[in-house]
């Protein structure tokens, strides 16, 4: 189920007791399976946008435990947004899971996941600036001179986001969760290079 914006709002904040400082979300793609197998779009690219908001608006509004986690939501705006049911999806829809096309439909859709998470990220920092952790990573570049500072600064402007970290995904989200591993499913691991982080969270049943 999406745990995120609209129907998690008790617990979406991760204040932890390191000194960075996340905001989580969870989105399960099962959620969007329509009765003919089908996947509504739609619906999946609103609410990732508006995990994306409801995520910048907590780190707002979130208490952090110390000065550490304070200075690091200032700096880097750190969001996990966490979508799962990658195998759960490929079972679903009928798919072969070691075949070749399993994994391009799959990785398609984790790119365009990954690309709308962005997306909203850049659109909240045209309004509210980019992630100042980029003038912090800018520094280095002042040495090289007055035009590759420019061009630094332009290219930030223009593609800079909102926030350090978007989109989360778990190794173990490419098996069903509700029956045995079937290692077929371990042909859709590459859709893991497409996260910001990584959880190593698991449901499945490899026993």
């Amino acid at each position: 189920a999406i745990s995120s914006p609209s129907e998690a709002r008790g617990r979406c904040v991760r204040p932890s007791k390191t000194r960075s400082a996340w905001i989580s979300s969870e989105i399960d793609l099962v959620d969007y399976l329509r009765r003919d197998g089908g996947l509504c779009v739609t619906r999946l690219r609103k609410d990732l946008s508006d995990s994306v908001a409801e995520g910048e608006r907590r780190h707002d509004e979130t208490r952090w435990r110390n000065g550490d986690q304070l200075a690091d939501s200032n700096n880097n705006r750190r969001l996990s947004v966490f979508v799962r049911g990658w195998g759960d999806l490929v079972r679903r829809r009928g798919w072969e899971p070691a075949a070749l096309d399993a994994l391009r439909s799959v990785e398609a859709l984790a790119g365009e996941v990954r690309d709308v998470l962005t997306g909203a990220s850049r659109s909240i920092a045209g309004e509210s600036g980019y992630c100042p952790a980029h003038d912090i990573a800018g520094a280095g570049v002042l040495r090289h001179g007055r035009e590759m500072n420019a061009r630094w600064r332009r290219a930030v402007m223009e593609n800079g986001l909102r926030h350090r970290n978007l989109l989360t995904l778990s190794p173990w989200d490419v098996f069903p969760r509700d029956e045995p591993a079937d290692f077929r499913y371990m042909n859709l691991l590459p859709i893991v290079r497409r996260a910001h982080s990584v959880s190593m969270r698991r449901d499945a049943d490899i026993s």
